[in-house]
């Protein structure tokens, strides 16, 4: 079996660059599925009571192959710490090193994006919930 290892310009220069498909994990991570690729990040539920983040530290070495699983960043909120795992096996491609904390909290499944794979099988997504049942399950509350 073997990995789709795009460059890290064609991920860039992709005109193909759509989400085919969102899902989340069980520990509230999200991902958007692209054609050779996926993003990832964590939902905005796992960020509820979050008022500030203090830093944001990515898991070194910033790329190379990882298990599903395995830790992508801690997100440090005083003596708390949120960790984004990674949702599928695969090889970590790109990391989001602007990434803030008021951007991660203002818009955490979209520009609070946490690193860019390429995932080792085609199927990777079965074990994931889809978008509309994640939805259903975890339902934004209006302040």
């Amino acid at each position: 079996m073997e990995a789709l290892i795009p460059d890290l310009w064609q991920l860039e220069d992709m005109e193909d660059n759509v989400v085919k498909e969102r899902r989340y994990t069980r520990d509230h991570e999200w991902v958007d599925f692209y054609e050779t690729h996926l993003t990832t990040g964590v939902s905005w539920f796992k960020l509820i009571g979050i008022r500030k983040i203090d830093k944001i530290s990515f898991v070194k070495p910033f790329t190379g192959f990882r298990r599903e699983g395995e830790p992508l960043a801690v997100i440090i909120c005083n003596d708390y710490q949120i960790t984004a795992h990674m949702p599928v096996d695969g090889y970590i491609v790109k990391v989001n090193e602007t990434l803030d904390g008021a951007q991660l909290l203002n818009t955490p499944e979209s520009e609070g994006w946490i690193a860019v794979i390429t995932p080792w099988e085609k199927e990777h997504n079965t074990r994931l919930l889809p978008e509309s049942a994640y939805s259903q399950k975890y339902k934004r509350r209006s302040v």
